[in-house]
């Protein structure tokens, strides 16, 4: 059973999401799209839902193409669908996200709801 977050932390779910290319039987391959999702939750999931709120999942990044390239992300060759949870202080997380979200207005909503949390 996983421990309650402490106060000012968060739980954060990142997975890769992969959707395969339709193929049309020509001689060419369409690549794939891969989707990098984070969510942020204000509880552990042993804790009650009803308590404590999720914050919606966002993309941090989308790949589209082919996974062998030398260019290509190294979180694109994860397993899809596999979740890794970690734990983080949630003025660390806006920080972070902050820096990622300078113009992106899906990122800065979570950056200012992380922000108001930790004040």
């Amino acid at each position: 059973m996983e421990r309650p977050l402490a106060e000012g932390e968060v739980r954060c779910t990142v997975v890769v999401q992969l959707e395969k290319a339709s193929q049309d039987n020509s001689l060419f391959v369409n690549p794939d799209m891969y989707s990098l999702h984070l969510t942020v939750a204000t509880f552990a999931p042993s804790e009650k839902p009803e308590n404590a709120s999720r914050l919606d999942k966002i993309v941090l990044a989308r790949y589209e193409g082919f996974t062998d390239g030398l260019d290509v992300p190294d979180w694109t060759r994860r397993k899809p669908g596999r979740e890794m949870i970690f734990r983080h202080t949630v003025k660390g997380l806006a920080t972070f996200l902050s820096r990622v979200a300078s113009s992106r207005t899906d990122l800065r909503a979570l950056v200012d709801s992380l922000e108001a949390m930790n004040i």
